[in-house]
């Protein structure tokens, strides 16, 4: 029964979604093409890159956005128009109309309050460090 319930909300909420839902263009190319995801959004992360639930220095997480895989050196494009804001050297933060872009793990191309377009180039996906994960763009609203 609790199975069914779940089903059901789960459908009345999806047959609400279109009407305020959105859909982006991938922030590499091609655009409206598949790509290859290295982290999925709310992906538990753990400091200590185990499941050990009684080590206090384990602090738990989730993961904030996606990781699209991809060579070092790949061009990152905005998905939405606005304001660009720069984390840090290797992060940008787009703020537009509809809300707020993270790209982190680039080298950015645009300065700290330039007005960019969509799909106007961001930088490029910076190489990871030897034997830590895949070459990404982690992306973000």
């Amino acid at each position: 029964m609790k199975r069914f319930l779940y089903l059901l909300v789960g459908l009345v909420f999806t047959m609400a979604l279109p009407s305020y839902a959105r859909a982006y263009s991938w922030p590499i190319k091609p655009f409206d093409g598949p790509h290859p995801i290295w982290g999925n959004f709310d992906d538990p992360r753990m400091s200590t890159h185990s499941i050990d639930s009684l080590n206090p220095k384990n602090q738990k997480s989730f993961h904030s956005g996606i990781d699209i895989a991809a060579p070092a050196g790949t061009p990152v494009y905005a998905i939405e128009a606005g304001r660009a804001q720069l984390m840090s050297r290797t992060a940008v933060n787009i703020r537009s109309s509809w809300g707020r872009f993270e790209y982190w793990h680039i080298t950015p191309a645009v300065r700290r309050g330039e007005q960019v377009k969509a799909r106007q180039l961001l930088g490029w996906i910076n190489p990871r460090p030897r034997g830590v994960g895949t070459d990404h763009v982690h992306l973000s609203e």
